[in-house]
């Protein structure tokens, strides 16, 4: 009595029917394709090396690599190496056969796993390309990296057989041969603001300028999504597993070692809106010094003696523009105050917008309870000013007839272009541009004091930071 033939389907043809019983293995039934003659168990067990880790041997064999140096690159053993290449080489001369004579009459025979039947097929692989155009599997490689000589029919096959398999070169493979991912990987802030331009211009004309350049010179972009303090993210490991060429964090804050750990593993790194002398990294900023000093300059200029600050200090921009501030006022001649200065991390926990108390609007009242208040209020960023200037008017106190009051990025023409904020601009695509630019050129052998670059700022003066109604003066 014949074997029965059972309704499955084959895991290498993909053919139902014609599915027989072929003995047992380790008390798990075996079974036998009719169409291509595998035996095979529905369900086996798994063990041994991983399919993808032998797809990646095998395509780097096609490449011309020994089974010794794959075996090095991927931490296998040459001898297994060598077996899967003499198996990937009789199953090709058994699925090119096989092929044909379901094809028929010398048309371009379907290979088994591209059933147009709906179902879900697997990706096509260089062996599928060499099957189809009836050559080498080195021979498709010499194609793909325009090496060695071949015909101009030879040449036609192939190109037939890649159009009609959707084929496309493994990515990670190159990755291996050539000790290069082409993918630049990205970590910023704001992320969960994205869907709104107007929320967070800076980040979004930051990954626009990045992405243009990475477009152009030939990269792709990882995004990682992981919160700086994420247990993925928090030792800098995680950037180091071969994923990516080189990193761009934008806004790094101080005490994140993250990427000053993977600088020192050897991996090019870039900071925007940062300037770190830092070991091994790179880095794109505005000279935030300088372009504080003119906001000072400009609110001086105007007639104004009592400055208040407030500021962030978790990176060194906002030192910086402390830095700055200090600066401006000692070129005026002005006595440095304590008192007009909220600058700490206290302060810093408080005006974020997740989670902010009403300390910043303790730290007002205190400024305007004085006996000689301040007559302009200086923001780190257009975000604080905006709050200062609505609970201003609150208050019933006018901006500027009654204080004056600037920003910094100016972020806030982004949701209001009619705004009146005094503020100092950046060109954020440009610094996503030049950020990009000096990654890649860290990857390509730059030094990171070669990629380090530090931008004009730009003030932009509107009607928030007009003349005060007394002159403090006098």
């Amino acid at each position: 009595m014949p074997n029965e033939e059972l309704k499955l389907e084959c895991p290498y043809c993909h053919h139902e029917g014609r599915q027989v019983k072929a003995g047992l293995r380790d008390g798990v039934q075996r079974f036998r394709c009719q169409y291509c003659s595998r035996r095979y168990s529905p369900q086996p067990k798994h063990r041994g090396i991983a399919g993808e880790t032998r797809e990646q041997a095998l395509e780097l064999h096609a490449t011309g690599l020994s089974a010794s140096e794959i075996a090095r690159r991927l931490g296998l053993k040459p001898r297994s190496i060598s077996n899967w290449v003499h198996t990937a080489a009789a199953h090709k001369v058994k699925d090119s056969t096989k092929a044909i004579d379901l094809a028929g009459n010398g048309a371009a025979p379907l290979l088994p796993s591209m059933k147009a039947n709906g179902r879900k097929v697997h990706r096509a692989t260089i062996h599928d390309v060499a099957a189809l155009a009836n050559v080498s599997t080195s021979t498709v490689s010499n194609y793909l990296n325009g090496k060695g000589r071949m015909g101009e029919a030879t040449r036609g096959s192939i190109r037939s057989a890649i159009t009609q398999l959707h084929f496309a070169p493994n990515s990670w493979v190159r990755a291996i041969r050539e000790r290069k991912s082409h993918i630049l990987g990205i970590v910023t802030f704001g992320l969960g603001d994205l869907g709104d331009y107007r929320q967070q211009p800076i980040v979004v004309g930051i990954l626009g300028g990045i992405n243009r350049v990475a477009g152009e010179r030939g990269y792709n972009i990882l995004l990682y999504t992981a919160q700086y303090d994420s247990a993925n993210i928090s030792d800098g490991t995680i950037f180091l597993d071969g994923k990516i060429d080189g990193l761009i964090w934008v806004g790094p804050q101080i005490g994140e070692p993250q990427h000053a750990h993977a600088a020192r593993a050897g991996l090019p790194v870039m900071g925007l809106l940062a300037r770190e002398d830092m070991e091994g990294v790179g880095y794109v900023d505005i000279d935030n010094v300088k372009a504080m000093e003119q906001v000072v300059a400009h609110l001086v200029e105007q007639g104004h003696r009592r400055i208040a600050y407030a500021s962030s200090t978790i990176n060194q921009p906002f030192l910086d523009r402390l830095k700055g501030y200090r600066q401006g006022l000692m070129a005026a001649r002005i006595p440095w105050e304590p008192a007009l200065v909220a600058a700490n991390k206290a302060i810093t926990r408080c005006w974020f917008r997740d989670g902010r108390t009403k300390e910043y609007e303790v730290t007002i009242d205190r400024w305007l309870a004085m006996p000689d208040p301040p007559t302009a209020i200086v923001l780190t960023t257009d975000g604080w000013a905006r709050w200062v200037m609505d609970y201003l008017a609150k208050r019933g106190i006018r901006v500027p007839e009654d204080i004056a009051v600037t920003g910094f990025d100016d972020t806030d023409q982004a949701a209001n272009s009619a705004t009146i904020l005094t503020s100092v601009s950046q060109d954020f695509e440009t610094i996503g541009q030049l950020g990009a630019e000096g990654v890649i050129n860290m990857i390509d052998g730059a030094s990171c004091e070669e990629c380090r670059k530090l931008l004009t700022g730009k003030l932009v003066v509107r009607q928030s930071s007009g003349r005060p109604r007394i002159d403090s003066t006098n």
